[in-house]
């Protein structure tokens, strides 16, 4: 198990990876394209979300959307082969019927055509 010290710096490691992250042209550059959309959308500059605050909120969104698949994707996938299955059943059980409707609708024309000969149906 680690120690209090190998956390401490893994901690702080990681905090300059994410300041140098955070202070990189790119990063800064998608913040300036940020505030410059926000403003023409005319919110006030003091509500501007800083680099830190949209990293936290592009994390928990992260964390978010992957806690979500991980209690929730399975059901998902279940009912989905579920709805499946039961879609392919109707399907053939349209499928049926509709053959015995055009079995039903052959067999009353040619009762019709029988009819206009003046021949009696045989039953």
């Amino acid at each position: 198990m680690p120690s209090v010290d190998d956390l401490d710096v893994a901690v702080e490691s990681l905090k300059q990876t994410l300041d140098q992250l955070l202070s990189s042209p790119a990063a800064l550059s998608l913040v300036s394209s940020l505030h410059s959309l926000l403003s023409s959308l005319g919110v006030p500059p003091s509500a501007h979300p800083t680099a830190d605050q949209m990293a936290l909120s592009l994390f928990c969104t992260v964390v978010t959307l992957v806690n979500y698949y991980l209690l929730f994707g399975g059901r998902h996938v279940s009912r989905r082969r579920a709805l499946r299955q039961d879609l392919r059943r109707a399907a053939e059980r349209v499928h049926e019927l509709e053959e015995k409707l055009l079995a039903l609708q052959a067999e009353e024309q040619a009762g019709k055509r029988e009819e206009e000969r003046g021949e009696r149906p045989v039953r």
